[in-house]
């Protein structure tokens, strides 16, 4: 049976500018998000794993920037998205419109379940170990401290998204110039162990070429988070111009630092310490300014993990908040706060879940399970480009992103989904279930709505 055509109204709807929310978001404090929700502790950890992996310093530059080029094929495919449809939620709202609702609430039900608070969780964590640097304080009081930093971040947030975009626009300048300066120490400052030098450009590592692979999945995790943008849609100005803009430019930014940063690692140090080294980015430090060292990645990293998380918090809540208004979570998500014009409940939903994952120390192994599962979202994501396109000709696209590079990205996706599987089979599988789950979940809430339908009755007509 032939798909019935969308209606005028719900085409209208899907690219309507109007919204409840506030529009509070410029270019900037987009393009800040993009950066945010991408460069958290991984810059300063993956270095070592990588170069465990290459046998040259220049198949690490490479890694970086087939990578940062694949993850940017993955953010024009989105630019297209999100330009015709400036809708809260980002990829749910495309899931929805091509595949249909179930396949829609089982990315929202993974996103809140796991993705992102396990996310939120894992880097909060972060932020409270290196805190620890300083403070001194018992594992569990730790806990209570990376508990306290998404529960402040969550209640700051609830007040507006204009001042959470003003605050992850501070932490994400702060974050990127603690990167930069950590490069200018690295490239133009004399070490103090007097071992710096480009000779290290040349010199080889024990690994074979075989090992690519394994450094471009740790080089696409290092640039996860770059589609948080799309889930605010509704909150940021003229989104059919702003967001595919804030998407290009931030992974534009974002491919410049993080190889630029590598070419500071590499110079200070030779490929075999690299490799070694269990904290790249303080053993440049270390090597460059000294015994200070510690102290100052230490609160680089808190820096950046905590601009991490505040992009998180932003982004995350929009989705469950366009789920409860399509009926397919609590009906409370969808409300809107009727001063400050936040998702304010589901702000605080998402945060208390995030609490208790950070608090139970569960996250790391919900994150491992279903992790592979984002990618099985974004190759749906990419394909929904070429559905949409068909399904709904006549919707403006102000930008339209060329059919190969989102073939690309949707190959990229499926390699990154089978390697999950040839190497991670039972966390895989597991996660796979986590997801089933939602199966029955979604029948339920549909379950729900149909039955708070039935509750209201009309008024008779006198």
């Amino acid at each position: 049976m032939a798909e019935a055509p969308a209606s005028q109204s719900h085409i209208n709807k899907l690219t309507s500018t109007d919204t409840e929310l506030k529009r509070d978001l410029g270019l900037f404090s987009a393009i800040n998000l993009v950066i945010g929700g991408v460069i958290g502790s991984g810059i300063f950890l993956v270095a070592s794993t990588i170069a465990g992996s290459l046998p040259s310093p220049w198949l690490i530059i490479l890694v970086w920037i087939v990578g940062g080029l694949l993850s940017m094929a993955g953010c024009l495919a989105y630019a297209e998205l999100s330009a015709a449809m400036p809708q809260s939620g980002g990829q749910y709202v495309y899931l929805r419109e091509a595949f249909g609702e179930q396949v829609a609430f089982l990315n929202g039900w993974t996103q809140f379940l796991v993705i992102q608070p396990a996310a939120i969780a894992g880097v909060a964590a972060a932020f409270a170990i290196y805190a620890g640097y300083f403070l001194h304080w018992s594992p569990l009081a730790l806990r209570f401290l990376a508990a306290g930093e998404v529960m402040a971040l969550t209640i700051f947030n609830y007040y507006g998204v204009k001042g959470g975009g003003l605050l992850n626009n501070i932490f994400t300048v702060a974050k990127v110039g603690a990167v930069l300066l950590l490069v200018g120490a690295g490239l133009f400052v004399h070490p103090a162990q007097d071992t710096g030098n480009f000779t290290h450009f040349f010199s080889n590592g024990g690994s074979t070429f075989g090992g690519f692979g394994v450094a471009m999945i740790a080089v696409l995790w290092a640039y996860q988070g770059w589609d948080y943008t799309t889930f605010i849609a509704e909150e940021v100005k003229d989104p059919k111009r702003n967001i595919p803009r804030a998407l290009i430019i931030g992974m534009a930014i974002l491919i410049v630092v993080y190889i630029i940063t590598n070419f500071a690692y590499l110079k200070v140090m030779p490929m075999a310490a690299m490799a070694a080294s269990s904290l790249p980015a303080a053993d440049v430090a270390q090597r460059v300014v000294g015994t200070v060292a510690a102290a100052l990645i230490s609160i680089a990293i808190m820096v950046s993990c905590f601009g991490c998380d505040e992009a998180n918090i932003i982004a995350a809540p929009r989705i469950y908040y366009a789920m409860a208004k399509d009926g397919l979570f609590f009906k409370r998500c969808a409300s809107v706060h009727p001063k400050y014009k936040t998702p304010a409940f589901s702000l605080i939903v998402g945060g208390i879940w995030t609490c208790v994952l950070v608090m139970t120390n569960s996250f790391d192994q919900l994150y491992t399970m279903v992790i592979f599962g984002s990618f099985i979202f974004y190759a749906l994501g990419g394909l929904s480009v070429f559905i949409l396109r068909k399904k709904y000709p006549a919707i403006e696209r102000p930008y339209l992103v060329s059919g190969w590079i989102v073939v690309v990205f949707i190959i990229v996706s499926l390699v990154f989904i089978i390697n999950a599987l040839v190497t991670s089979f039972t966390p895989s599988m597991e996660g796979l279930i986590l997801i089933a789950i939602g199966i029955p979940a979604y029948y339920w809430f549909r379950k729900m709505q149909r039955r708070a339908a039935a509750a209201v009755v009309p008024e008779p007509v006198l």
